[in-house]
């Protein structure tokens, strides 16, 4: 008798709205609508999701299926789906807004026993679902977001321990329940991905790097001035335990929320400024990510200096021919 036996892990997911019933989007990821044999179970497994709007939440399900030694039938050797399914919830949060999560999943042999074994796998989100948004995915989504499941798990990415920290506090990001930690989570992120060893001056350079990374997607200017607008809010939540309501009638955030409406023509909240945060640090993660196959982490922040160096020449030499 064979040592292994085919396993399945079902990773029910939270605000998911798919119009698709079943849909390989990844190597061995099935994105399917969720059985009433399984809907049954997730009501009855103990520890599951008791919230009955989590529950009521969950129509749509990532099943992986493997292979696991016979062994693990009672306690499922399965790091590796839980990995998986965790990895393609992260590349389905970096390619666009959406708190869908995947709170529980369930292991068991096949073919799928009548009465279980079902094991409560994976991590579970507290975050309130009114705090939640829902996450629309379309069939033009499909193809998008596996290049970004394929990109996080490779072993270039697995190798920048900076990068997968910002990865990290990106995802903590979605578990957060006030503004402020969601905020303090971004910049770290942001932090962690543009300035390195810098320990001087870090808004100036996180906000001129960020600007200079996304200059293709986002208006320079008006990402740099979020960068500021919100390190200045970070700095003061963390060294003066300031709320964001607060931050939003002092003097130097006014005159900010002052600039950024004059030079990129919207106003400027500060409770804004988590939201905005997390949309940045979204787009710089990906934006690193599709550059560091052939750099690394250290190569990405020398090209940034390279292009911030080339931009000023350029505009200095615009100055003379003006003059």
């Amino acid at each position: 008798m064979s040592r292994h036996a085919n396993s399945r892990q079902v990773f029910p997911l939270v605000n998911f709205v798919c119009r698709s019933n079943e849909t390989n989007v990844a190597n061995q990821i099935v994105l399917r609508g969720i059985s009433d044999y399984e809907w049954q179970h997730i009501f009855q497994t103990p520890g599951a999701a008791a919230d009955p709007d989590v529950i009521h939440a969950c129509t749509h399900a990532l099943v992986i299926d493997y292979e696991a030694e016979r062994t693990a039938v009672k306690e499922p050797a399965d790091q590796a789906a839980i990995d998986s399914a965790n990895r393609y919830v992260t590349a389905l949060h970096l390619h666009h807004e959406g708190d869908v999560l995947a709170p529980v999943s369930f292991g068991h042999p096949l073919p799928i026993p009548l009465n279980g074994p079902w094991t409560l796998r994976g991590r579970m989100s507290y975050k309130p679902m009114f705090l939640t948004t829902n996450y629309f995915f379309q069939s033009a989504d499909v193809a998008p977001v596996a290049t970004l499941n394929a990109q996080l798990g490779s072993q270039t990415c697995l190798n920048e321990k900076r990068l997968q920290l910002a990865i990290s506090r990106f995802e903590s990001g979605f578990e957060r329940h006030t503004a402020e930690d969601l905020l303090l989570d971004s910049f770290i992120g942001l932090e962690t991905c543009l300035i390195g060893d810098n320990t001087s001056e870090l808004s100036y350079r996180l906000s001129l790097r960020g600007a200079a990374l996304l200059a293709n997607s986002r208006a320079p200017e008006c990402t740099r001035a979020e960068l500021l607008a919100g390190y200045f809010a970070r700095s003061k939540i963390v060294h003066e335990g300031l709320n964001l309501r607060s931050i939003q009638s002092l003097k130097p955030f006014m005159k900010q929320a002052q600039a950024y409406r004059t030079t990129c023509g919207e106003d400027l909240s500060a409770t804004s400024l988590p939201q905005r945060a997390q949309a940045i640090l979204r787009d710089t993660i990906r934006e690193i990510l599709s550059r560091i196959p052939s750099r690394k982490m250290k190569g990405v922040e020398s090209d940034i200096d390279l292009q911030i160096a080339r931009a000023l020449k350029t505009g200095a030499e615009h100055n003379e021919i003006d003059e």
